[in-house]
């Protein structure tokens, strides 16, 4: 199981290596765009997870008299350990500030990269700026 640095990493060098959000029709986000482009959290998940029927819920929504969403589901049966409160804000928080908010394309990364450093504050992560030596 992957640490919250190697989470942070990981989800951070695929939007990097991305370069753009995973949107579906009318520019919503999306776990797995049409064009095959992932989001934060669509990157933790196995595409053989994938389904769907999930787009629409986000990481901290239950449905179904409390049940656990899809999304965290899948998350699971992809190997990621989401129990405690801190792993939902911590998914929440990478969905939300790396991915779905920044808004304009042609800005994209830079907004990323800016959430990425106040998400490691957050955290207690180590950022690593892009080009910099590890």
């Amino acid at each position: 199981m992957l640490n919250k640095q190697e989470v942070f990493d990981l989800v951070l060098n695929h939007l990097r290596q991305q370069g753009r959000p995973a949107l579906r029709i009318h520019g919503l986000c999306a776990y797995r765009a049409p064009d095959g482009a992932k989001c934060a959290i669509g990157a933790l998940i196995a595409d053989e997870y994938y389904d769907p029927g999930m787009e629409g819920f986000g990481v901290t929504d239950k449905f179904n008299k409390g049940r656990t969403s899809p999304v965290i589901n899948a998350l699971r049966r992809s190997g990621w350990a989401v129990e405690t409160e801190q792993d939902f804000d911590f998914l929440h928080h990478l969905q939300t500030f790396l991915h779905d908010r920044p808004s304009a394309e042609d800005a994209f990364m830079v907004e990323v990269e800016r959430a990425a450093t106040e998400i490691a504050a957050t955290y207690g992560l180590t950022y690593v700026a892009p080009g910099s030596p590890q």
